[in-house]
């Protein structure tokens, strides 16, 4: 395909900017879900909410669970015309189709996740071994589709993966760690952000010492782990994205080198906030977007260091709004 019939390419690439959007959007309204305990306002019932398809609204929490149901709803639409879009416009083996396929797998495994703990009652106050695994294979499965849509929309502008050999094994060594290291600091950053809304604390001070009671359940005591993982993974992207953006000199790469730095920086000290102020409903939301947004950044940057030659070029010469590229080379 042509870049000159790039109407279709830039269909999908709005359609996945679209679909990163929305699931950002869903994901923080899944943090109103647990921290405001309305997991169980529907009761048992998946898909449904009861036994109507538009229920009876007799708790707050049944409307917050609803609502939260219809935006995955719409969430799904958006993937599914995604992946059939992404199929129609590229042809077989390009990138793009592959990331849409692991949109959809993603995006399915979230609707099976949701599912069980509903079914299984995994929700509101339950604090099973059991709702913890589950809380962070849910977390990196949400990650894992966020940068799924990120190399669906990246390949449609052009982005194809290099010879990783062309990387110097310092940055891969590097980048692999940051990948490993945020997707530990989510999943303890959910476990964490769990406790706090299942076993509320009066004050700072008195849950320090409920962290370190030896009777203490076990999710206090895995909190525990996450500020300390936290000042950790800080001080290691802080310092790999110093060093990459000293190294590599395409512009792509040292903005969200940049990008990186800065959310780090922001993020630590909104924890420490977040701590002090007992980890109230709003904060928790600011606190988990800017997850988010550090997570998309890094995916970003892993992407352009290892397509970074179609991607820089793509990064340049796409004009937004005009529909077409500069570039003569194929998408295909």
């Amino acid at each position: 395909m042509q870049p000159g019939k790039s109407i279709n390419a830039g269909t999908v690439r709005i359609l996945s900017w679209v679909c990163l959007f929305f699931n950002v959007v869903v994901i923080l309204f899944g943090t109103v879900v647990r921290a405001s305990g309305s997991g169980a306002g529907c009761g048992d019932h998946w898909p449904l909410c009861g036994d109507h398809l538009i229920p009876t609204f007799q708790t707050i929490a049944k409307v917050i669970e609803f609502t939260h149901r219809c935006s995955t709803g719409v969430d799904v639409l958006f993937v599914i015309l995604l992946f059939i879009t992404t199929f129609i416009v590229f042809p077989s083996g390009h990138l793009a189709r592959k990331g849409a396929s692991l949109v959809l797998l993603f995006t399915l495994s979230e609707a099976v996740v949701g599912a069980m703990l509903v079914l299984f009652k995994i929700v509101d106050q339950n604090t099973s071994v059991f709702r913890i695994v589950m809380e962070g294979f849910h977390l990196t499965n949400t990650l894992l589709l966020l940068a799924s849509i990120i190399l669906t929309a990246l390949a449609s502008e052009g982005m194809t993966i290099g010879d990783a050999a062309s990387v110097p094994r310092r940055t891969t060594r590097q980048l692999v760690i940051a990948i490993l290291g945020t997707l530990l600091l989510t999943v303890s950053g959910g476990i964490a952000g769990l406790a706090d809304s299942i076993y509320h604390t009066r004050s700072l001070k008195a849950g320090l010492r409920a962290d370190f009671l030896p009777s203490s359940p076990l999710m206090i005591h895995l909190r525990v782990l996450h500020p300390v993982i936290a000042t950790i993974m800080v001080t290691y992207l802080l310092f790999i994205a110093w060093q990459i953006m000293k190294t590599d000199s395409q512009q792509p790469v040292k903005y969200w080198c940049r990008n990186i730095m800065v959310l780090c920086v922001v993020q630590y000290f909104t924890g420490i906030l977040n701590l002090v102020i007992l980890s109230p409903i709003w904060m928790q939301i600011t606190h988990l977007l800017l997850a988010d947004l550090l997570w998309i950044s890094l995916v970003f940057l892993t992407f352009i260091v290892y397509g970074k030659e179609a991607v820089s070029q793509e990064y340049v010469k796409f004009k937004p709004g005009s529909g077409k590229s500069t570039d003569t080379r194929e998408l295909a």
